[in-house]
């Protein structure tokens, strides 16, 4: 406003009859070029907006894989020479290409385990086996998961489970 009034006062002193046409011109332009701004900045957080909002449309229909433990495989707090996970897909979506890694810190093993594929609400069993730890040892068992859904996205993250020895009521 002050630019115009600026313009304004120039062309009145100057004495120019032609000062409102001039003066409407630069203001057109500038609000023109404030009007492409805003027009750029709001086109700009839209594409944002709907790129988010179609990824989470899309997060219930992804294959999502994770594991548990199951204790039935000890018997009075002694694990039977293996720890049977089961590695499910609890995602709606189908993973293929699957390769789970695991790593135990405290017994310095790791392995990898690779599956073709696990549909939705499909289940594949592992054996890992260790050596019998004492009674009151806890097992951390870190899983590094990399899997594909169908449209060959790739996928990848980690879990961690705590596997404590006990006996079974």
């Amino acid at each position: 406003m002050t630019v115009l009034l600026s313009i304004y006062s120039l062309f009145r002193q100057t004495g120019n009859a032609d000062w409102y046409l001039v003066g409407t011109t630069i203001a057109l332009v500038l609000a023109t070029i404030a009007l492409v701004g805003i027009t750029a900045y709001y086109a700009r957080q839209t594409k944002r907006l709907v790129t988010q909002t179609e990824e989470l449309v899309k997060t219930p229909f992804l294959p999502r894989l994770s594991a548990h433990y199951d204790p039935k495989m000890q018997i009075e707090g002694q694990y039977i020479s293996n720890i049977v996970l089961h590695i499910k897909n609890i995602g709606v979506g189908t993973a293929i290409d699957i390769k789970v890694q695991y790593s135990i810190p405290s017994l310095d093993k790791t392995d990898q385990k690779q599956y073709a594929s696990i549909h939705p609400s499909g289940a594949e069993d592992w054996s890992i086996p260790v050596s019998q730890p004492k009674r009151d040892k806890e097992i951390q068992i870190i899983l590094e998961y990399e899997y594909r859904d169908l449209l060959v996205r790739k996928y990848m993250h980690n879990q961690t489970l705590i596997i404590r020895s006990y006996a079974l009521d």
